[in-house]
């Protein structure tokens, strides 16, 4: 779609969601529109008496509402029972303040001295330090509990209220009491107007590539082609897309960054009132990524989040976890008008590339995970990459999920991060597509597998269980040999609570009998939980000779 003839009037496209009791606005921009497809075109508006407002908005309404309306809806005397006769919940009001408040919050903007925060005992608690902020030139620090800002306590507060109190107009000064160790600092900080990045990255286990997308602002593309540059510069082999609790933002900023995924292609269908339909291209890019991606997405990643995975799903280009989208496919446009404010007016439906509707049924995940399990450990531990040709596949287990297939390192399912999330792909993947690896084999899992944290373990033998008494902290292991001390320690010997991976801490107690082992747990097991004691295959005897096979021991606690 080619943008022409730049109008007068700023006109973009939003979508607006409530989640959670807070109202959150979605931006979709259509500025410079080409004028031959005759898209959201609008008068230039002059007046600013009340009464012509409200004129202005019943012809915008008229020109471009998408939805069915009747001439009895405009048999009003004010703007706001006119929005309430439409009795759509997207179509509103905007002062210019709230105007540059919403602005603000799409690219992470605010006014204020320039720290993350989270709430303490005593006040606020300084998590880290914007760069170029007053508070970093002033010398505040991470770590620091701000516990008064000019004569308001900070502490037992809300902290949407204690920000309200550092946060403020730009140029103005606020008075800080900050606690440092024992000792009391005060500051006084001028606000400015800050941005926060909405792209984060990171990198997992040195290769697999993660990517954050709080919303879609101005920045977003750019920060995410930084971001994604750093990334490859590392040498990524997988990338993790977290679109969770993202309510969306400037839709030509979610359709330029498809592009990187699915090459120059059309990655949205938008409808206007008139029934015309008009699809729109993704950026095109020098290259795009063509290594496995799984995108994060849940009941909240909405508006162009659900653009952005629809494109993306559409054309095959990532696998998809968590819960389905909050299913957002209806734009609306921001027009202004002459008394300063905005009317923001429900003027598009959108779909997928492949025309799916997204409107109440959203972008559907491939593999679903509860909100109790975080999805990002799931798909960090689904590796694309084959391990067919391995000559000893031991370690690893072999998964498909809707069509596809994983393996999954079992060192690292066992990371105390890693287990519930390990243990939740085990028990939500039909046990006919489980497949453990064995040496130069791959054999289906039998129905034990499942139990207990069995599928941590696969090739170890299972002992008879044991029942302890909470107060009885001292175990004695037997060998058939003699032992070589020094491969009996903490990490061949482990006592791990079956629901958590947590590991039990213990302490080794002095024998004389070289054939057995006996430990002191630091602390009581807890009744009515399970645990199992590993011993691992790499012990030795003092012939330097290893076990034949790690052994499982489950303990229940009485």
């Amino acid at each position: 779609m080619k943008f022409k003839n730049k109008f007068n009037i700023f006109i973009s496209v939003l979508t607006l969601v409530c989640l959670l009791n807070t109202t959150i606005i979605n931006a979709v921009t259509y500025e410079n529109l080409s004028s031959e497809n005759n898209i959201l075109a609008a008068e230039e508006v002059v007046s600013n008496k009340p009464d012509e407002v409200l004129e202005e908005v019943k012809t915008l309404v008229k020109k471009y509402f998408v939805h069915e309306y009747s001439e009895e809806d405009f048999k009003v005397s004010t703007v706001d029972e006119l929005i309430k006769n439409l009795n759509d919940p997207y179509t509103s009001y905007f002062t210019k303040q709230e105007y540059d408040e919403f602005i603000n919050s799409l690219d992470n903007k605010f006014c204020g001295v320039g720290i993350n925060v989270e709430m303490a005992d005593e006040g606020v608690l300084v998590i880290s330090v914007i760069e170029g902020s007053s508070a970093e030139e002033i010398g505040i620090e991470s770590g620091d509990i701000i516990i008064k800002a000019d004569d308001f306590e900070l502490s037992n507060i809300a902290i949407e209220e204690a920000i309200t109190k550092i946060r403020g107009e730009e140029g103005t000064s606020v008075h800080l009491y900050v606690k440092r160790g024992s000792e009391i600092f005060e500051f006084d900080a001028i606000r400015k107007v800050l941005r926060n990045s909405t792209v984060t990255s990171k990198i997992f286990n040195d290769n697999i590539g993660y990517i954050g997308i709080t919303t879609f602002g101005d920045e977003t593309e750019k920060d995410f082609i930084s971001s994604m540059n750093n990334l490859q510069d590392n040498n990524i082999e997988k990338l993790i897309v977290d679109l969770r609790y993202n309510p969306g933002g400037w839709m030509d900023s979610a359709t330029d960054i498809a592009g990187y995924f699915v090459g120059y292609k059309n990655v949205l269908n938008i409808e206007d009132k008139d029934k015309q339909v008009y699809k729109i291209y993704s950026k095109k890019y020098d290259k795009i990524f063509d290594k496995p991606v799984i995108f994060l997405i849940n009941e909240y990643s909405a508006s162009s989040s659900e653009i952005l995975s629809a494109a993306v799903k559409d054309y095959g280009k990532a696998f998809f976890i968590g819960k389905t989208t909050y299913g957002k496919g209806v734009a609306q446009s921001l027009f202004s008008l002459s008394n300063g404010g905005f009317l923001k007016l429900t003027t598009l439906k959108f779909y997928s590339p492949m025309g799916n509707i997204i409107q109440d049924i959203g972008v559907k995940e491939n593999f679903t995970v509860d909100n109790k399990i975080d999805s990002l450990y799931v798909a960090i531990l689904l590796n694309e990459e084959s391990k067919e040709n391995l000559t000893d596949k031991s370690g690893y287990v072999k998964i498909k999920i809707d069509g596809k297939l994983f393996y999954i390192n079992l060192n690292e399912a066992r990371k105390k991060e890693n287990w519930e999330a390990y243990k939740y792909i085990i028990e939500k993947t039909n046990r006919d597509d489980i497949y453990i690896g064995k040496k130069d084999l791959w054999v289906k899992s039998d129905e034990n597998f499942k139990l207990d944290a069995i599928c941590f373990y696969p090739e170890a033998v299972q002992l008879k269980t044991i029942e302890k008494a909470t107060e009885d902290k001292e175990f004695t292991i037997n060998f058939s040999k003699k032992v070589k001390v020094s491969t009996a320690n903490k990490e061949t010997i482990k006592l791990l609570d079956i629901s958590t991976g947590q590991e039990v801490k213990y302490d080794f107690i002095s024998t004389n009998n070289q054939d057995s082992i006996k430990l002191r747990l630091q602390e009581e097991l807890k009744k009515g939980k399970s645990y199992y004691l590993i011993v691992d295959k790499e012990i030795q005897s003092s012939d330097a000779e290893n076990l034949d096979e790690t052994s499982l021991t489950k303990l229940t606690v009485k």
